[in-house]
């Protein structure tokens, strides 16, 4: 409901997939992308979830939503935070070969 009162704004949505059956995460990611498009929102979520992270690869490959970036959050041996930004086609990429995108 957020995403409609957040229209040419930022929403942040924190471990997205929290109480959704997994089988329903296409379908949330469907309308997350299309309503921010349409909305011109900037939405930032996070998740730990695997089946979360390819089900969001696979939604927004079917609706060729170029405009997507995913972000790998880790710690470098100096235990210092770095992030990964990957494009839609890096990301995409990632999926395909089944290379693990969560952490480092």
């Amino acid at each position: 409901i957020s995403i409609y009162s957040a229209k040419d704004g930022v929403i942040l949505i924190d471990e997205l997939d929290n109480g959704i059956h997994y089988s329903y995460l296409d379908k949330l990611w469907k309308i997350i992308l299309i309503i921010s498009k349409q909305q011109n929102i900037q939405v930032f979520a996070t998740t730990h979830s695997d089946e979360c992270i390819k089900s969001y690869a696979k939604v927004s490959k079917r609706l060729e939503e170029k405009d997507i970036t995913f972000i790998d959050l880790g710690k470098n041996r100096k235990n210092e935070i770095k992030a990964i930004v990957m494009n839609s086609e890096r990301f995409q990429r990632e999926i395909e070969m089944d290379n693990e995108v969560r952490g480092w």
